[in-house]
C-alpha cells in the first residue's frame, strides 16, 4: 500500500496536531490540497490559521470541536 492510500485511524495519535497533520499530508498525497482548505475545511476564521495550529502557534477551540467530528466522521463505538 503506498503512502497515499493509506489514512491513520485518529486513535493512532496522542496528539491532534500530529492528526491534522496527518491529515493534511494525506489529502496533499492524493491531489491538490492546501492550509487554506483545511482551515476552510475545519470551519476556521483565517485562512492561515491551520498553519498556526500545525505549528503549535494557535490552538483549536471548542467551538470548532464540532466541525471537527462532522468532517471526520469520529464514532464513538470504536472507543468502547
Amino acid at each position: 500500500m503506498s503512502k497515499r492510500d493509506k489514512k491513520k485511524s485518529i486513535l493512532a495519535f496522542k496528539c491532534y496536531r500530529k492528526f491534522l497533520q496527518s491529515y493534511f499530508d494525506y489529502k496533499k498525497a492524493i491531489g491538490p490540497y492546501s492550509l487554506t482548505q483545511l482551515s476552510e475545511e475545519l470551519g476556521l476564521s483565517s485562512p492561515n490559521y491551520a498553519g498556526l495550529i500545525l505549528k503549535g502557534k494557535r490552538n483549536l477551540q471548542l467551538e470548532n470541536l464540532p466541525t471537527m467530528h462532522k468532517l471526520f466522521a469520529f464514532n464513538r463505538a470504536r472507543h468502547a
